[in-house]
């Protein structure tokens, strides 16, 4: 590297002089003196912690003299690019991490080089960023969910103060002076309820970053709730609380108390159209991932706006319930109020539909990698060499009693067009082909691409492309799923027809006695660790399944919330049905019948949230396994109908609704058919 370059890991060696490097520090390692490189010792001015301790840092001119190249010889200019679009998606990082992964990156060019953004050389890095904008994405679901709950915790709040503003009302206050001291006192309880939900956070990420990723168990605290991340959470609570204080006050003061007024049809008919577009436009038009986000976002909320015009159809429709009548009384009660129940029955068909969406793309991806596990995992017994050449222990394990086949992996990382790519190789016959879904043995200059390779690089099975000069073909291309990078698998003779060293780091046994491989290991390799098939297999599929804890208590969290969203509604309900409860009890209805009309006015509740979430949650499934997923992480996920996606977000559901309705009703006065503060 330059030393005056202004790269962070160029800062270090403006403290080296010439012939002197700076190397990674490995966790406990000994600082060391110096290195050998080719047979001659250099230096070592400073050792770092962090960097890769194989990689050796030193100034551009001792590494061409150490690498007897050209003064001139370049392989890489790191550039940085300042320009409003670029400065925009730095910001977006800071405010929400990974949001600049949903959108397309700026293109840049210049004459003679091949240029390629910083994510397209380091993979890993898009990689991640696609990770935390998925759960961004979904995390922020919570916060919507959260915003229909303060609308509905507004509405409860103004209809028990409704004889009070209007006392005030006659008093001369005007309703500007009455939104300004509501909405103080919504921001005062979303300030206690944001520093309890700040407390709360930082204690969950602590904890489940330890139990997903095993940072933080050794102790250490791997959560920082700085400045920005207060300002943010804060900022973002206390908008929620003021858009939905201001949403629920406007209603409430410019609709008529007992329906309210409903949206004009071809207004809303005109968004329905608007976002059908949008959805529409974000599916086909890009490929970014913000675009596949805005096809889901635009149906759900298709979905959301036909709440209201179902409960006001089911409304006219209401006298023709049969039954009996106590039931029939329950579901019109459920239906004559179409405006104080649309907010929170839509937020649950949110949740649960996002619940059964979620719980779809996870069961599709768990099987495609299931699948993935039993073709790839053919042999009995894997090592791995980390770098050491096996081939020599491969031509001993042979003579061991049992085995039946070993089968040499390498692997060496290339860049082609300034992409990282991995080529594997392997001597490629008909049991090996086997592994990746193909008949017969891989023929010559014939190639495997991995899913994200051949995406990134426009290339379907039977096109040709170059490396090093040499045509090859695409016999076939499959899923790769977790690779960062591309993935180039060929024969071991393509490779080294095209000059790569045939050096074999890992190796694949067949063996019908593998206690007596362990054995014949112990010792020829003893510092080698032999991994059975059984146990690579539920590794695999336990890293996976902790992967998703995170996405399930996510959507859990968001489903108990729109529950008691949902309370809420019943309760505001319920100050609307003073006068009726009245009725029933002069006619002499028990209380035990009337917990007989809540139970059908929940059952009603049930039914319009499965006849909604659940194809609005096989949609939303659909676009995360077609087009979220490809976009995000290079793979497409086969779309599989499991009863577990289905059944768990509706059995939660159900149960949160039938506690609901054993929930006690706080008892309001009533004076004059007006309901009186407490």
């Amino acid at each position: 590297l330059d030393a005056f370059s202004g790269l962070p890991q160029a800062l270090a060696l403006a403290f080296a002089a010439p012939g002197e490097v700076v190397v990674g520090l490995g966790a406990g390692a000994a600082e060391p003196t110096s290195v050998v490189l080719d047979g001659k010792p250099y230096p070592v001015a400073l050792a770092l912690e962090g960097l890769d301790p194989d990689l050796v840092l030193t100034d551009i001119g001792t590494a061409q003299q150490l690498l007897g190249r050209d003064d001139e010889a370049l392989d890489l200019i790191l550039t940085a690019v300042v320009s409003p679009q670029q400065q925009l998606l730095v910001w977006s990082d800071r405010l929400l991490p990974g949001l600049s992964a949903g959108f397309p990156l700026p293109e840049w060019s210049s004459p003679g080089w091949d240029v390629q953004t910083l994510t397209e050389g380091l993979p890993s890095l898009s990689f991640a960023r696609s990770v935390l904008f998925n759960l961004g994405a979904l995390g922020s679901l919570a916060l919507v969910v959260a915003w229909l709950l303060v609308f509905q915790v507004s509405v409860i709040w103004l209809r028990r103060r409704h004889p009070s503003y209007e006392r005030l009302r006659q008093m001369g206050v005007t309703d500007r002076e009455l939104l300004r001291g509501f909405l103080l006192g919504v921001l005062g309880l979303g300030l206690l309820a944001s520093l309890a939900g700040l407390w709360l956070g930082g204690f969950l990420a602590e904890r489940l970053a330890a139990a997903v990723t095993g940072y933080g168990a050794a102790g250490e605290s791997g959560v920082a709730l700085d400045g920005y991340v207060v300002t943010k959470a804060l900022g973002s609570a206390l908008l929620v609380c003021l858009f939905g204080g201001w949403l629920a006050f406007r209603r409430e003061a410019q609709a008529e108390l007992p329906t309210g007024a409903s949206r004009p049809q071809g207004r809303r008919g005109l968004v329905v159209l608007l976002l059908a577009g949008a959805g529409l436009a974000g599916l086909y038009a890009t490929e970014a991932v913000i675009g596949a986000f805005l096809a889901i976002a635009a149906v759900s909320l298709v979905v959301l706006l036909g709440v209201a015009p179902l409960l006001e159809a089911l409304r006219r429709f209401s006298a023709r319930f049969r039954g009996r009548l106590l039931e029939r009384i329950g579901l019109r009660e459920l239906v004559w109020y179409p405006a104080d129940l649309a907010v929170a029955l839509g937020a649950l068909v949110l949740a649960v539909a996002t619940s059964v969406a979620i719980g779809l793309m996870v069961d599709s991806f768990r099987k495609d990698f299931a699948a993935m596990l039993d073709q790839r995992m053919i042999y009995d017994a894997f090592l791995d060499g980390a770098g050491v050449d096996l081939t020599p222990l491969a031509a001993e394990l042979r003579a061991v009693p049992g085995v039946t086949r070993i089968q040499p992996y390498g692997r060496i990382d290339e860049r082609l067009e300034g992409r990282l790519v991995t080529l594997a190789f392997t001597p490629f016959d008909a049991f090996e082909s086997r592994r990746y879904g193909l008949e017969g043995s891989l023929a010559p200059e014939a190639v495997l691409l991995n899913e994200r390779f051949a995406r990134g690089s426009a290339l379907a099975p039977g096109d040709r492309f170059e490396i090093k000069g040499t045509s090859l073909v695409v016999a076939g291309i499959f899923p790769g799923f977790g690779e960062a990078s591309g993935r180039i698998v060929l024969d071991s003779t393509t490779a080294e027809r095209l000059g790569v060293p045939l050096r074999y780091d890992r190796l694949s046994v067949n063996t019908d006695d593998l206690p007596g491989l362990e054995g014949a290991l112990g010792t020829l390799a003893p510092t080698l660790e032999l991994q059975d098939q059984q146990s690579v297999r539920q590794l695999a599929l336990d890293i996976f399944d902790e992967t998703f804890a995170i996405t399930r208590a996510l959507t859990l969290l968001a489903l108990v919330v729109a529950s008691v969203g949902l309370y809420n509604a019943l309760l505001a309900l319920e100050l609307l049905r003073t006068r009726s409860r009245q009725l029933l009890d002069a006619m002499g209805v028990s209380k035990g019948e009337q917990r007989r009309i809540a139970a059908a006015r929940i059952a009603g509740v049930g039914t319009i949230t499965l006849l909604l979430a659940l194809p609005l949650g096989l949609v939303m499934g659909w676009l995360l396994c077609a087009a979220v997923n490809p976009r995000a992480f290079g793979w497409s996920l086969n779309l599989t109908l499991s009863a577990d996606a289905f059944g768990w977000p509706l059995l939660t559901a159900l149960l949160a609704m039938a506690l609901i309705a054993l929930l006690p009703v706080p008892a309001e006065g009533n004076r004059d058919g007006n309901l009186d503060d407490a």
